[in-house]
């Protein structure tokens, strides 16, 4: 038990005091463990490829575009504030897209290929798990921060939307987002692994009912 509270003590160091590098790399590990660990199990499996393909393409997103000073672009800050919170939104909004759909993602991934091999999937075990709603719900949340962040940047620009200074300067100090954005991303990144690392636990694993479930099993066409 003591174990188990040094590594969530970590793991929450990380993703609340951490940069963004050690927080990534938290993430990928821990997603592939999840995998290693419930390999045979297809809706973890499936669940943590899309995460991990998604997280990916966001890194490599963030990488090659410019989105601080850092990166030596001379753009103004404006977009590259919004390169930034753009490149997020949309992953968030991929992210949620994947996780509603990821059962008959599943069953179309399925119906051509089967893994284990020779095993048979019921629509029952292919459904949403108790971790996945509680994932949709923290990407949600997601969407929202960066959202917000997105528009705030903007109002606060405006001066450079070809708005006038006389009434762009009213919005100049529009920053509470902004200082907010960091903190309330490390307590969604944290909220985001607490819900990943679920999917292998019993209660987070189990299965959402459906309804007119059917029985039969998909067999490779």
């Amino acid at each position: 038990m003591i174990y188990l509270f040094l590594i969530l003590i970590s793991v929450a160091y990380i993703t609340l005091i951490g940069d963004f590098a050690q927080i990534s790399l938290l993430y990928m590990v821990s997603i592939i463990g999840i995998m290693f660990i419930k390999a045979r199990e297809t809706t973890v499996l499936h669940l943590c490829a899309g995460l991990l393909a998604f997280k990916s393409l966001e890194l490599t997103a963030l990488f090659i575009v410019p989105t601080n000073a850092l990166s030596g672009s001379t753009l103004p800050y404006i977009w590259l504030n919004t390169n930034n919170y753009l490149i997020h939104l949309i992953f968030d909004i991929c992210v949620l897209f994947f996780l509603f759909y990821r059962p008959p993602i599943s069953r179309v991934y399925l119906r051509r290929f089967v893994f284990p091999k020779g095993k048979q999937h019921t629509d029952q075990e292919l459904t949403y798990s108790q971790a996945e709603a509680w994932l949709i719900g923290v990407m949600f949340l997601y969407f929202f921060v960066d959202l917000a962040a997105l528009t705030e940047n903007f109002i606060r620009n405006m001066d450079y939307l070809g708005v006038s200074d006389d009434i762009a300067q009213y919005f100049w100090n529009w920053n509470l987002v902004y200082h907010l954005y960091t903190p309330a991303k490390n307590v969604l990144n944290l909220l985001e692994l607490l819900a990943i690392w679920l999917s292998v636990s019993p209660k987070g694993g189990k299965k959402i009912r459906r309804k007119n479930t059917k029985k039969a099993g998909y067999k490779p066409a």
